[in-house]
């Protein structure tokens, strides 16, 4: 059975240099999700806002209603700070998660938390 995953990516401004790394990012996830056979890509989730609060962040609130929904069971993410600077918001981010039967990989620091 393929397991769903989901890709996030996020910036912080709309500079062309943080826009070039946001399409980097995109593409790269995007190749190593459909070159793993064992995955299937469930969504590429992208969102260019302070990473904080979760507040703004509709492509991030968006990819939780899917994991909630069972649609996601893999979340791929660059980096810890991609996914939250805020550690309550990251605490509870992952806690909701767990219950949901998703995992999450922070790509830079090679930590699966599942």
């Amino acid at each position: 059975m393929r397991i769903r995953v989901a890709v996030y990516c996020r910036v912080s401004t709309k500079s062309e240099m943080q826009q070039h790394s946001l399409g980097t990012q995109r593409d790269y996830y995007e190749k190593l999700v459909k070159s793993t056979e064992k995955y299937t890509l469930a969504g590429i989730y992208i969102d260019v806002a302070n990473g904080v609060s979760k507040k703004g962040r509709t492509a991030f609130n968006s990819l939780l209603k899917a994991c909630k929904k069972k649609k996601i069971y893999l979340i791929i993410i660059k980096s810890i700070s991609r996914f939250a600077r805020n550690i309550l918001d990251f605490l509870q981010t992952i806690r909701d998660l767990k219950d949901w039967g998703v995992d999450v990989y922070f790509e830079s620091e090679k930590i699966l938390l599942s």
